[in-house]
């Protein structure tokens, strides 16, 4: 992009200062050997030109350096927010991914006889964007999962779509869902941020549901913490790379 091509070409005058420098530095060298062995009686003019030149390069180069600085921060910034973005845009997809079942499933809410349909993982918690990266991995497909009260409001469900041949959803029902909490033996590593489930706000009510899904997952700063991490967990990163339980990378 443009802000690439602006630190190339800056990179390419760097190169050239730091040439133009190297022959000055030579140039002034030769000079002050000639005047120490008094070949040349005039040589303090030449050598202040040079040394003036010499500064004056420096200046610029540190100049150039400085606005490299600045734009590379500029687009590290730039790729954080497009990433995050991604992410948001990959949920938003994931939850109306033109599944069809999921679609009219939650048309249902409304009725008496599916009032306990709640809605899909991603309309029933949210997380910091500076998680959102990590949590987009974490979640998957599983975001348009559908949660309900229990079995029976899932079978409901799953008979209604076949009667109308409409497609497949997958359900979690709240007072039946299976789900292991292991939260008390987590190792004490400063860029260890914590489990994925604890980093999303939702209503206590959906904690099976929330659970089942982010419940196995540790969200960790980069990868060399995730590949150093010793426990039974998923671990996903800030950038979202992943690191399962059974290490594969």
């Amino acid at each position: 992009g443009a802000i690439e091509k602006t630190i190339a070409e800056n990179q390419t005058q760097i190169n050239k200062l730091h040439l133009q420098l190297t022959q000055l530095e030579e140039e002034f060298s030769l000079l002050n050997e000639d005047s120490k062995s008094g070949q040349n009686q005039d040589s303090d003019g030449p050598i202040q030109n040079v040394e003036e030149k010499i500064a004056g390069m420096q200046k610029e180069l540190e100049f150039i350096q400085a606005k490299i600085k600045q734009i590379q921060r500029i687009l590290t910034e730039k790729q954080k927010k497009l990433a995050e973005l991604k992410s948001t845009i990959q949920i938003h997809n994931q939850m109306n991914s033109g599944n069809r079942a999921v679609e009219e499933i939650l048309k249902l809410k409304n009725k008496p006889e599916f009032k306990q349909v709640y809605g899909t993982i991603a309309q029933l918690g949210k997380c910091s964007k500076k998680y959102e990266v990590a949590m987009n991995e974490a979640g998957g497909n599983r975001f348009s999962f559908i949660v309900v009260e229990d079995k029976q409001t899932a079978t409901s469900c799953i008979q209604y779509l076949k009667a109308k041949n409409i497609g497949r959803a997958s359900f979690i029902p709240l007072r039946d869902i299976s789900y292991s909490k292991n939260d008390n033996n987590l190792p004490n590593d400063p860029k260890l941020i914590g489990r994925a489930v604890d980093l999303i706000e939702f209503d206590e009510y959906y904690t099976p549901a929330f659970e089942f899904v982010f419940g196995r997952t540790l969200i960790v700063e980069d990868l060399e913490t995730a590949s150093r991490l010793k426990v039974p967990f998923r671990r996903i990163t800030l950038d979202g790379d992943v690191v399962e339980s059974s290490n594969l990378m």
